[in-house]
This record gives C-alpha cells, sequence and structure tokens, in this order.
C-alpha cells in the first residue's frame, strides 16, 4: 500500500507541501507533553500515549504532569544516557533515518 497524495482532516491538498505545525515546542524533550497539554485544551478526555521504547524517567516524568493518561510502550529500557538519550534504546533514530546528524 502507498499514498501518493496526502490531505489534512479538513481536506486541505498538502502533498509536497507540508504543514506548518500547531505548537511549535522548541524542546523536543518536552513534545508529548505539550501535545498532551493541547489536546486536553481541546476538551479532550481520554488521551492514551503510545510508544514503542520508554525510560522510567520519562514515564514517571509523564505520570507526574499527567496522571490520568494511559501509557503503552513495547519495551521499558534501563534509563537515559547523560545526553537524555534512551539506553540502551535505538540512540537517536530521528537522526539516524533522516541523516540529520
Amino acid at each position: 500500500l502507498t499514498t501518493s497524495q496526502y490531505f489534512t482532516p479538513n481536506g486541505k491538498y498538502i502533498n509536497k507541501k507540508g504543514i506548518k505545525p500547531t505548537i511549535e515546542v522548541k524542546n523536543e524533550k518536552e513534545q508529548f507533553q505539550k501535545a498532551i497539554d493541547y489536546l486536553k485544551n481541546q476538551g479532550v478526555k481520554d488521551i492514551i500515549f503510545m510508544c514503542l521504547v520508554a525510560a522510567p524517567e520519562g514515564i514517571a516524568k509523564l505520570l507526574n504532569k499527567h496522571p490520568d493518561v494511559a501509557i503503552y510502550t513495547a519495551k521499558i529500557d534501563q534509563g537515559l544516557t547523560k545526553e537524555g538519550y534512551i539506553y540502551p534504546g535505538l540512540g537517536d533514530c530521528g537522526d539516524r533515518i533522516f541523516g540529520t546528524k
């Protein structure tokens, strides 16, 4: 299955144009927190956070701020490196995939 054209939920054609984020987050470590804050401000009640790999520190931080959010993860790794990457984890897989570093 491939998709050759992309549309927003309201039908706006964005193929090869992209979209501007609703919320720009400068600190990438706060992205999920800002997304949940945004959803709650829009009136969303039942929020589920899903990820492939998590660190205990991240789970604790999320539950501390949003104890009502359910968390599902495939794997809880040992922790974070001094740089803030999940250990042993995947490294910075976004940079690996897109070659940005």
